[in-house]
């Protein structure tokens, strides 16, 4: 997954953040709702868990509220996203 950098302004935040929603929606889009997990049953996608606190990012950028962590809304979202394709990636090792 490609590494973001984290913008200075608050409007190419939020296009970035905006960005990696768009990549993880074709990531899911690609492999479907459903995926088989690690002991081979069919389990929802591992990235699905992570839209919520993908969206309360977006929404934090757009209305000036984002939390004063020492992780920026983007960052967080760029972990929880890789983290996110590799327990994926994990899960259908071979």
């Amino acid at each position: 997954m490609t590494t973001l950098s984290a913008p200075e302004s608050t409007p190419e935040r939020l296009d970035d953040v905006r960005a990696l929603w768009d990549s993880l929606i074709r990531q899911v889009a690609a492999d479907g709702f459903m995926v088989i997990g690690a002991s081979g049953l069919p389990v929802a996608h591992p990235a699905l868990r992570y839209f919520s606190a993908l969206h309360s990012a977006m929404r934090d950028l757009e209305t000036g509220t984002e939390s004063s962590g020492t992780e920026t809304p983007l960052e967080q979202m760029q972990r929880l996203a890789r983290q996110a394709l590799d327990d994926y990636d994990a899960e259908h090792a071979t």
